[in-house]
């Protein structure tokens, strides 16, 4: 037949070939395509239902919080109770086991793995979501983490600073010296109150919530 229509027979097999090879190329790209999308629809929805977690927990204790700061210098308890506000969405759930032993080092590990996987989900952030919304999540994600690190660390000057009291000349220095030290913590925690209170009010003012939302459905 094709020697018939004056048609070369391999070059008619090659033509073919070509042309199915093309149509698989094309299907095949489209599949990474939609595979790719796909991934940064999961990617952008994990990130996000993390980061919205540490955003409802802050709205939902931001008063009591607010009650707790301004009694830190007077009230150890209220610092603790802090803690565990802050700590208490799902993705921190045994970040606050470190209230009941700060000094303890399997405590304290499990605490800095918890601030590090807070760390990456800032860091993630900034390559799934457009430039804007993701350096304002950023943000409150660095200023939660720093108010978490604030607390611990003053926690640590509390009981440092409660510790060992004696009559001795050099002890009172000492005692003297680690007061000093709680004092200028105080001062670091109560900055990175302000930070997050901070962070917190330009997501909201920029509706970043409203407009990652808008992405995610979008994708």
């Amino acid at each position: 037949m094709l020697e018939f229509l004056g048609i070369n027979k391999e070059f008619f097999i090659s033509c073919i070939a070509i042309i199915v090879s093309s149509i698989s190329l094309i299907l095949t790209r489209q599949q990474i395509k939609l595979s790719n999308k796909q991934n940064l629809f999961d990617r952008r929805l994990k990130n996000y239902m993390f980061c919205r977690s540490l955003i409802n927990n802050y709205r939902l204790n931001r008063g009591k919080i607010k009650q707790n700061k301004t009694n830190i210098a007077v009230n150890y308890y209220s610092i603790i109770e802090n803690m565990i506000i802050l700590c208490g969405c799902r993705v921190l759930d045994d970040a606050c086991l470190i209230v009941s032993g700060p000094t303890n080092l399997d405590l304290e590990k499990k605490f800095g793995e918890n601030m590090e996987n807070l760390k990456l989900v800032g860091m993630e952030t900034t390559f799934i979501f457009p430039k804007q919304e993701s350096d304002l999540l950023k943000y409150f994600i660095d200023a939660y983490i720093e108010l978490l690190l604030q607390i611990y660390k003053y926690m640590l000057s509390v009981l440092k600073s409660c510790h060992g009291i004696t009559n001795d000349d050099l002890n009172i220095l000492t005692q003297y010296l680690r007061i000093e030290d709680r004092n200028r913590q105080l001062c670091f925690l109560l900055k990175a109150y302000e930070n997050l209170e901070k962070a917190y009010v330009e997501l909201e003012k920029n509706k970043v919530e409203e407009e990652i939302e808008k992405i995610i459905k979008l994708n």
